[in-house]
């Protein structure tokens, strides 16, 4: 029996908006939408956004065995809207990692900057 994969690359460009200071444009760039598994922090907006069908990607070194993950790629990146609060990625990682295991995911590591985890339903698996 196939799998469908699909995976996620969410917060670790975020951290290139973190340090972007405040952009002149304070709405998502056209097209763009959240995950339905994970959303944003609150008072950011989506500055670059791009859907792949097809992919590869090989998050963090999980458990001290490599992980590879295939199917349709997300790639979002954030940026802070004016006025908004400045966060720490130590507080974006806690965020994805309590919206993962909301929405029944498991976290299977990550440090201060990053996180990997899968969350499995109806048949697909989707890596963050």
């Amino acid at each position: 029996m196939k799998k469908t994969i699909g995976y996620l690359l969410i917060g670790m460009l975020f951290v290139l908006s973190l340090t972007a200071g405040v952009a002149l444009a304070q709405k998502d760039i056209q097209g763009s939408k959240d995950h339905p598994l994970i959303t944003r922090m609150p008072g950011y907006y989506i500055d670059q956004y791009n859907v792949s069908e097809f992919g590869g990607y090989d998050p963090t070194v999980v458990g001290g065995k490599d992980v590879h993950w295939e199917g349709k790629v997300y790639s979002f990146s954030y940026t802070r809207d004016e006025g908004g609060r400045p966060i720490s990625m130590l507080q974006v990682v806690r965020n994805y990692e309590a919206a993962i295991k909301k929405a029944g995911g498991k976290v299977l590591g990550g440090d201060e900057r990053r996180v990997a985890a899968e969350i499995r339903k109806n048949g697909t698996m989707t890596g963050v």
